[in-house]
């Protein structure tokens, strides 16, 4: 069997650096001379061009059309799923070492294309430089970790040795998996979720976002130059309530692989629960839905630090991340200087276009820039306006960073609409379980009511289509943490595990509780976002998404085809 070097996360352009930043400015020539151009559907291998097209529209540049792409209808929808499924009756049986070598070789030409596939980002959803470099990179990543992963499971498992009966304990592959990917991060997700499939021998139909249906074709177009056979991957674009849908609902769809919003996910779980006539199986579904991420700053934290880190967190991409923070849990001592250190910070934030890099750019489209000002105008009722609250500038979907302060614990964009983070003041103990009393996407801590999602996360990593992102040696889902919480003289560490958010939205809005607080507690902002924020040498992964199931094969001589007693099988109850 192949062994591949160790895994190392792909390193991070720097643009302030010469050479960097002159690649970065040739690729938007290149891309930009490039807008307009036509994306027809993928299936089967082929272009296939439909009578209607929608087009994506540069939110930098609200007049400027990015891409013309060809909309799927039912009859595409099958015919993705049927050429997916024909492809999978060969594409099962091709060896662990062929499918991990042919994703390390598209991971290298997705580095050769860096540049070029930043580019369109830039200009499709708005990302600064290095946002969409971070994207690339992450995709790169899920490439170069599959590869590595399938060569582990491929050789399956050890089983105890019982006289007379040979074991085995196999890996196999699922079939026809559906991938439906947000805007957000319109490379690494499709990457992670449909490369996690492929690379274990299933199929794949992607409906990327419809606002960033074109970036999500350099997937595509690096599988199929690496030497991927016609029919493992079919790219289809319309929208959600049509061909997503019908994606869900078609019977010979094996999977589900989503992330979006919470009422789409949950709507997508009820449509996959049910069985329409020739289904022969139950659908398996994973789905990353929406939060509130908490961020926790106490009287103890390095201020400076934390401030930059809830910037950071809050306004990055313009706060349309599921790692962006949502709201804010501050004690009452350093309520006010939090705050004020805040506000400064925000309004030095320069807004402008996306392939110009400043740091705050457009949010996605329209409809988002209107619900982000409609929430807003609710802040400025029912709390008190700090920093920004209307549109930056003309030309695209620009809104100034804001901050809301004073709003109760029932202000309704820190619930729902708006992922802007709010300060409440309460001892760390009470702050926990306050935010995961929200019911806005907290796990139960493990050891409390329920088991917690780490032990969830390891029954299911063998099929699940995608990796989740973590924090180095915490369990497999986002967190926001209160970090050495003191007692007692000792040192030790509070944390509140979250659903990741997602969104189009941005801004932070902060909140005050009059509760006071007790303990003497050091806290600082920690998160776990994608990209840019945490550095290459934090990123780790757990283990991904083998969409495949396990098979136990034992087969037995004739002389011993009785009842086998059940202590030969250790953990096996006697029935």
């Amino acid at each position: 069997m192949m062994t591949p070097p160790e895994f190392r996360n792909e390193p991070l352009v720097d643009f302030a650096k010469g050479p960097g930043r002159q690649a970065m400015e040739e690729a938007l020539r290149t891309v930009g001379a490039a807008l307009g151009r036509e994306f027809p559907l993928l299936i089967g291998g082929r272009p296939v061009r439909t009578g209607e097209t929608f087009r994506t529209v540069n939110p930098s540049q609200t007049d400027t059309v990015v891409a013309v792409v060809h909309q799927a209808g039912a009859g595409e929808v099958e015919a993705a799923v049927a050429a997916a499924l024909t492809a999978f009756e060969s594409w099962r049986w091709v060896p662990a070492e062929e499918r991990a070598a042919l994703l390390m070789r598209a991971a290298n030409l997705l580095r050769r294309r860096r540049m070029e596939a930043a580019a369109w980002m830039i200009y499709e959803v708005g990302k600064n430089w290095t946002e969409a470099d971070a994207d690339v990179a992450e995709a790169i990543d899920f490439a170069e970790y599959y590869a590595r992963e399938i060569l582990r499971y491929a050789p399956g498992r050890p089983l105890p040795s019982i006289p007379g009966e040979m074991s085995e304990y196999l890996y196999l592959p699922l079939g026809v998996v559906a991938v439906i990917s947000p805007w957000n991060f319109p490379l690494a997700i499709p990457a992670g979720m449909a490369l996690g499939a492929i690379v274990c021998g299933n199929t794949v139909v992607m409906k990327p976002a419809s606002d960033s249906a074109a970036t999500a074709h350099a997937i595509a177009d690096a599988l199929t130059e690496a030497g991927l056979p016609p029919g493992v991957l079919n790219v289809i674009a319309g929208p959600g309530g049509a061909v997503g849908e019908a994606l869900v609902a078609h019977p010979k769809v094996r999977m589900i692989a989503f992330t979006g919003s919470r009422d789409v996910g949950t709507h997508l779980f009820e449509l996959a629960a049910r069985t329409p006539p020739g289904q022969i199986w139950l659908k398996r579904i994973i789905a990353e839905m929406g939060g509130k991420n908490a961020i926790i700053v106490d009287d103890e934290a390095a201020l400076d630090e934390a401030v930059a880190g809830v910037v950071a967190s809050g306004y990055g991409y313009q706060g349309q991340k599921c790692s962006a923070g949502s709201r804010v849990v501050v004690t009452p001592k350093v309520y006010g200087e939090v705050v004020e250190m805040l506000a400064e910070r925000v309004r030095r934030l320069e807004v402008g276009p996306a392939p110009e890099n400043f740091p705050a750019g457009p949010v996605i489209n329209a409809r988002a820039e209107q619900k982000v000002l409609e929430y807003i105008e609710i802040g400025k009722r029912e709390g008190r306006l700090a920093a920004g609250g209307g549109r930056a500038r003309a030309g695209g979907h620009y809104i100034a960073p804001t901050i809301i302060m004073d709003a109760g614990r029932d202000f309704r964009p820190g619930r729902r609409g708006d992922p802007r983070p709010r300060f409440q003041r309460r001892d760390p103990d009470r702050q926990r379980h306050r935010v995961r009393a929200d019911g806005v996407g907290l796990h139960p801590e493990p050891g409390e009511a329920g088991e917690g999602p780490a032990g969830a996360h390891v029954r299911q990593s063998l099929s699940q289509p995608k990796v989740h992102r973590r924090a180095r040696g915490d369990p497999p889902v986002r967190r926001v943490q209160h970090v050495g919480h003191r007692q007692q003289g000792r040192r030790a560490r509070v944390s509140a595990e979250l659903s990741p958010a997602q969104g189009g939205r941005s801004q932070v809005l902060v909140t005050a509780d009059r509760a006071g607080g007790g303990h003497r507690s050091r806290s600082a902002w920690s998160g776990t976002p994608r990209s840019p924020c945490a550095s290459p040498a934090s990123r780790s992964w757990s283990i991904p998404c083998s969409v495949m199931s396990a098979r136990i094969r034992r087969s037995r001589t004739p002389r011993t085809r009785g009842r086998i007693p059940s202590s030969h099988f250790p953990g096996r109850r006697p029935r």
